[in-house]
């Protein structure tokens, strides 16, 4: 982060991020009491009655003396120096104890389904840590060293086992996400609480020099072009956090792509799937953000092209329908066919998934259920469930960014509260409207209205008719990262695919001069050459000499709109953003062969 010109902005930053943390740790009674009753009964519905007791009481009688003592800290002024060492050790024993009941009821009885409750209970402390102390680096590492700790010692059986190397590999990566994000975060929230220091002073300023009207014209450009500095600096900065985190993630996610064609034992394959299911849950946060990011700028679009909506349906309840029956939840899907229609897909499919996924979390017992109707205007998707409803005072709440109602906030497991506000942003960007019915109890019903045209329906290499290929498919692969070099050998290796790696863009092009290959798959950010350079200097050559054109797809983790568009224009064929998902690279190397034939 760059240094800053002003020392009073440091001050600045420092008393925001003080009265920020503070604001954060302040938590209304029946949220605090309830998390640690709720708890205490967890533990005791598994066999351990007065683990819990001993555990709500000793955690409700430290949480009653320690928000006093958080109280007393906002009435003061912030620190000159460092964090008080009382507010420091009151974050340390509050998620020690937080993670002491659960740790002690798996010591006594080390089942699978005690440790399952110990690890879910640990995701929910790592959540409320990032809530509370995102702006204070050495508080979340207080906080997060216990519970780092307690799911290090339940899964201490599983590094001794067969996949131990596994398992540890993937903790470290984990570890290592959240440090990366603990950092980002921090310097995130500094740069928006001085933006905002300086946006007050500076509207301070204009309203008390009203007379000025020269200094007005002049504070007014300067506020523009801090704005729109800030608004680049925050792109860069969005741009290059979802490049880091994905990267990491995509040997998470790649590894348990391939360990899942591995011989597991069931409690293996259980605990592999948690391990994939939350590595996707950290890619839609990040997703949801980036998505947030476009909206604020506006530039955020609707990309139409012809789809099969109902394959898009059927794909998309298909993904949902193991975590519907999970819960024991009916998952009933109706629809008359869409067919082939003018839509943008991503943005289609992050509805439907948007609304099912909220309508399972929030659904206790009962069903969920999704009603897909063609119109003469376009089609109506219409998701109802059985859950605890929607009180009709907090109906207005569901579309705004970041809230998440009461009824939600009980039974709360994840989320930012970002998916429907993002959602209502879609639906009217395609021109459609989104209504809600509920009552407290009663369940809830969206239905979303979409204008969408019929369209031609489009060959893909789905669509081709199958074929026994004479030889293996060569696929030449250009990636810099060992990481991700084992993961696209690994995913292509299980399909009979036949792989060589090379490091940069210049190794690639050498390697398209001695060798023909049937594709290559090219990284971004490469050493030496980068991947839109090399792509430009292969086709160049390609046409200069009359040769075939070999298709090229882009695996990387820069894969905003405007970055796509650029490695198309460099002569790249298709995109596959990281964490590669291996059924989307098959379908995308199916769509450009074929499109080369």
């Amino acid at each position: 982060m760059p240094r800053r010109a002003k020392a009073t902005s440091v001050s600045d930053e420092k008393i925001a991020v003080w009265a920020f943390v503070l604001q954060n740790m302040v938590t209304p009674p029946a949220v605090l009491y309830g998390s640690w009753a709720a708890a205490g009964l967890i533990l005791a519905a598994l066999g351990q009655p007065w683990v819990g007791l001993g555990f709500a009481l000793v955690g409700m009688a430290f949480d009653a003396w320690a928000q006093g003592r958080v109280k007393r800290y906002q009435k003061a002024e912030a620190p000159v120096a460092g964090w008080p060492p009382l507010l420091m050790v009151i974050v340390g024993i509050r998620f020690a104890l937080g993670v002491s009941g659960p740790l002690i009821a798996w010591l006594i009885n080390p089942r699978a389904d005690v440790m399952l409750v110990v690890v879910l209970i640990q995701v929910w402390s790592i959540g409320v840590a990032f809530v509370q102390f995102s702006a204070a680096p050495r508080l979340l590492g207080l906080a997060a060293a216990p519970i780092c700790a307690t799911v290090l010692v339940v899964i201490y059986p599983s590094l001794m086992g067969p996949h131990g190397l596994a398992v540890a590999a993937a903790f470290v990566m984990l570890a290592t996400i959240l440090f990366i994000i603990s950092r980002a975060t921090h310097a995130l929230w500094c740069d928006l609480f001085a933006a905002d220091q300086r946006n007050k002073a500076l509207l301070i300023d204009v309203q008390a020099s009203h007379e000025a009207a020269v200094l007005d014209r002049d504070a007014a450009r300067c506020a523009r072009q801090e704005a729109d500095e800030a608004n680049d600096a925050k792109s860069r900065f969005l741009a290059n956090m979802s490049h880091e985190i994905r990267t990491p993630l995509n040997g998470v996610i790649g590894m348990a792509q391939i360990m899942a064609g591995d011989a597991l034992e069931d409690r293996q394959k259980a605990r592999l799937e948690i391990l994939d299911r939350s590595a996707h849950t950290l890619l839609d946060l990040i997703n949801q953000i980036l998505d947030l990011s476009r909206i604020e700028e506006g530039q955020l679009e609707i990309v139409p092209q012809p789809i099969d909506a109902d394959a898009l349906v059927h794909e998309v309840t298909e993904t949902l329908r193991p975590l519907a029956e999970s819960k024991g939840l009916a998952f009933h899907v109706v629809s008359t066919g869409l067919g082939w229609v003018s839509a943008d897909p991503v943005r289609l499919r992050q509805i439907l998934f948007n609304l099912l996924s909220n309508a399972i979390k929030f659904t206790a017992e009962g069903q969920v259920a999704l009603d897909v109707a063609r119109t003469d205007a376009g089609a109506v998707l219409r998701v109802s469930d059985t859950g605890r409803g929607i009180p009709a005072d907090q109906i207005g709440q569901l579309f705004t960014r970041f809230a998440q109602i009461e009824a939600a906030a009980v039974d709360r497991r994840d989320g930012a509260g970002l998916g429907l506000s993002i959602v209502a942003t879609l639906v009217e960007l395609m021109g459609g409207r989104i209504e809600v019915e509920s009552e407290a109890g009663e369940g809830a019903i969206f239905v979303v209205t979409l204008p969408l045209t019929p369209a031609q329906p489009v060959k893909t290499g789905e669509d081709a008719p199958d074929a026994e290929p004479e030889r293996a498919l060569r696929v030449l692969v250009a990636e810099d990262h060992p990481v991700n070099q084992q993961v696209i050998r690994g995913l292509l290796g299980q399909v009979g695919i036949e792989v060589e790696i090379v490091d940069d863009g210049l190794q690639a092009v050498e390697a398209t001069q001695t060798r023909d290959w049937d594709l290559i798959l090219m990284d971004v950010q490469m050493p030496n050459m980068d991947g839109p350079t090399a792509t430009r200097t292969i086709r160049q050559r390609e046409a200069d000499q009359g040769l075939v054109r070999t298709p090229i797809i882009a695996l990387t983790a820069n894969a905003m709109v405007e970055q796509v568009e650029s490695y198309l224009a460099a002569g790249m064929d298709a995109v596959v953003s990281k964490p590669v998902d291996l059924k989307r690279l098959l379908t995308t190397i199916s769509d450009v062969m074929s499109a080369k034939t």
